[in-house]
């Protein structure tokens, strides 16, 4: 990945630990790109009736959280690090943040946290580009990158979303010098309806060397487990010590969305590495 891309890192307003800043610049530095700090601030109507009026409240948080943004990129701009700020009123950070990346054309948006709230879950629905959950404090470079596929579903849609998993997986490892390994998890279930029987069991090790020729990747990188994806993921990260892993997202919109969620967001809560989410 040497071309010329720009980050977006959502920021958490004067938060002390600014995990996803300081991953961004060094993405950033090993990748050519530019940054582009985001945070949003709101105030209740309660909290706004201890100013002179809305538009002073308004002015007045903007300036305190532009003023703190600057702050926090000023070390990183000595790496020789573009990074512009810029801080929004409203209430809905997902939307704005999304919105934003939207407008600048961002390659990539990345933002601390992993707790999977319902904020979290709509960012990473709604994001027009891929996002780069940064949980752990261990360093992204010379580690290992899991790219998790879901390569025994045949529609277009699955197609195009492994596609971009992988680009997105093979992309970080070289960035990050990193070293990637491939987890494909399939549903017991969908092993029987699909094979008839349990065939499947006895086609691990042909399965394995397809995909790794497929991928160019080493046989011993690849992991192909029958059972629930969840769980053999979750299984594989830890094992392996994943330091990134990276998953596709299929966005669910209205009710259905905020009840069901989908392996990704489930995923989110079960691991402690960062999580790249490609949609």
């Amino acid at each position: 990945m040497t071309s010329y891309l720009k980050y977006l890192v959502v920021m958490a307003p004067l938060s002390p630990d600014q995990i996803a800043l300081d991953k961004a610049c060094t993405l950033a530095e090993k990748a050519n790109a530019s940054l582009s700090a985001f945070a949003c601030v709101h105030l209740s109507d309660r909290e706004i009736n201890h100013y002179p009026s809305r538009q002073e409240a308004k002015h007045s948080k903007l300036q305190e959280l532009d003023k703190w943004m600057l702050s926090q990129a000023k070390p990183y701009t000595k790496w020789g690090i573009e990074i512009t700020t810029e801080v929004a009123w409203n209430s809905d950070w997902p939307l704005a943040a999304s919105h934003h990346a939207d407008q600048i054309g961002a390659n990539l948006i990345v933002q601390s946290g992993g707790d999977g709230g319902l904020h979290q879950r709509e960012l990473l629905r709604f994001a027009p580009c891929p996002v780069l959950v940064a949980r752990s404090t261990a360093p992204i470079v010379g580690g290992v990158v899991v790219a998790a596929l879901d390569i025994y579903s045949d529609d277009d849609a699955h197609i195009a979303l492994n596609h971009a998993v992988i680009t997105a997986a093979l992309n970080l490892a070289e960035d990050t010098s990193s070293t990637l390994h491939l987890v494909c998890a399939l549903d017991e279930k969908e092993a029987i309806a699909s094979h008839l029987g349990f065939q499947y069991l006895e086609d691990v090790n042909a399965q394995q060397s397809v995909i790794a020729d497929r991928f160019g990747v080493p046989p011993e990188q690849v992991h192909v487990q029958l059972g629930n994806p969840q769980v053999i993921i979750t299984e594989c990260v830890d094992i392996i010590g994943a330091n990134v892993l990276v998953i596709g997202t299929v966005a669910r919109r209205g009710i259905t969305g905020k009840l069901l969620g989908n392996t990704a967001e489930k995923i989110l809560v079960k691991t402690g590495c960062d999580l790249l989410v490609v949609n």
